[in-house]
């Protein structure tokens, strides 16, 4: 009976010591004097609870540098002018004159994505192609279009997104 309670005394003291060790390192880290520190129950939740949270805080910083950014979700669509820039687009043909637009497509889904683009003129489709990007992928095809009747006339190109009924993006030249 005595050996089963010195046992039982020794354990306890072995916890408090490696305890008192444990704090005492954390302490030394810190820059505090153990001796200096009252020692009793509050002290001991505060510290542990100051080392959950500074862990826990570890843990966040870790997941968050880890973790890739997923940003939102869109498909750039855009019409150039022959020469490569935002201007100078074909709007003035006469019948049977050709015009040209540089077409372009940027995937930023975070995945692979089907496209259809389809070219209306007067609501009427004068040419289509389907292509698939993958993330980040770019994509720019010139497109060669006729002057067609007298008047002016809409030349809308509709961008479709995979097996999608409704278009995803519009551009419109009037001629």
């Amino acid at each position: 009976m005595f050996e089963y309670r010195e046992e039982q005394v020794i354990a306890k003291h072995l916890i408090q010591l490696s305890f008192y060790s444990f704090l005492s390192s954390f302490y030394f880290i810190l820059g505090l004097n153990l001796n200096m520190v009252e020692k009793n129950k509050l002290d001991r939740v505060l510290t542990v609870i100051l080392l959950i949270a500074i862990i826990t805080a570890l843990v966040a910083t870790v997941y968050v540098i880890i973790t890739p950014k997923h940003g939102e979700e869109f498909t750039e669509f855009y019409i150039l002018g022959p020469s490569g820039k935002a201007a100078d687009y074909p709007t003035d043909l006469s019948v049977g004159e050709c015009g040209e637009v540089i077409v372009g497509v940027v995937n930023h889904e975070y995945k692979n994505v089907s496209y259809l683009f389809r070219a209306r003129l007067e609501n009427r489709t004068i040419g289509e192609r389907r292509f698939q990007l993958a993330h980040n992928e770019t994509l720019e095809f010139p497109f060669i279009f006729t002057g067609e009747g007298e008047g002016r006339k809409k030349l809308e190109f509709l961008l479709f997104k995979e097996n999608q009924t409704k278009y995803l993006i519009e551009n419109s030249i009037f001629g």
